[in-house]
C-alpha cells in the first residue's frame, strides 16, 4: 500500500519541484534583467546618449534578449501553475468582469504593436463555475500570444457567445 501511495504522489512531487524551480528561475531572471537594465542605463548616461552603431546594436540586442527571456520564464511559470495536479477550484465566476479585466491588461500590448484588438462580450453572459485564477491565466496567455504572433497592424478579436440551451 505504501508503494501505491508513493506512486500516486510522485507526479505531484514532480510538478511541485517543477513549479518551485520555475518560480526560482523567474525570480533570478528578473533580478538579472534589472541588473542588465541598470548597466545599459549607465552606458547610455556615460556616453551622454551618443553611442556608436555597434554600441546601439549591442544595447538593443541585450534589451530584446532580456525581454524574451523574461517572457519565456513567465510562460514556464504559467505552465507550472496550469499543470498543477492539485485540482481546480469550483467557484462562481463573473465571466464578463474576468474577461473585461483580461482585455484591459493586454490592450496596451496590442496598441503598442498597432494591432486592432476587439472584444465582443455580451452583457448578458451568465456566471459560470470554474477556477477563476486558472481561467484568467489561460485567457491572458492566449490573448498575449495572439497579440505577440499577429503581424504588426493586424487584427485580433475575442468573441464570446452563449450556445443555445447551455446553462
Amino acid at each position: 500500500r505504501a508503494e501505491l501511495e508513493s506512486k500516486k504522489s510522485a507526479p505531484a512531487a514532480v510538478f511541485s519541484l517543477f513549479a518551485e524551480a520555475s518560480e526560482a528561475l523567474t525570480v533570478e531572471m528578473n533580478g538579472l534583467v534589472e541588473l542588465v537594465q541598470e548597466y545599459v542605463g549607465s552606458i547610455v548616461t556615460t556616453t551622454g546618449g551618443t553611442m556608436s552603431d555597434e554600441q546601439q546594436q549591442f544595447v538593443t540586442t541585450v534589451i530584446n534578449r532580456s525581454a524574451k527571456s523574461q517572457r519565456l520564464m513567465g510562460d514556464l511559470r504559467d505552465f507550472a501553475n496550469i499543470a498543477r495536479p492539485d485540482g481546480l477550484a469550483r467557484e462562481p465566476i463573473n465571466l464578463i468582469a474576468l474577461l473585461t479585466d483580461v482585455v484591459a491588461a493586454v490592450q496596451q500590448s496590442a496598441d503598442d504593436r498597432g494591432i486592432m484588438f476587439v472584444a465582443d462580450l455580451p452583457a448578458d453572459l451568465p456566471e459560470c463555475i470554474g477556477d477563476e485564477a486558472r481561467l484568467r491565466q489561460m485567457f491572458t496567455v492566449t490573448l498575449t500570444h495572439a497579440i505577440r504572433f499577429t503581424p504588426e497592424n493586424g487584427d485580433v478579436k475575442l468573441s464570446v457567445t452563449l450556445r443555445e440551451g447551455a446553462q
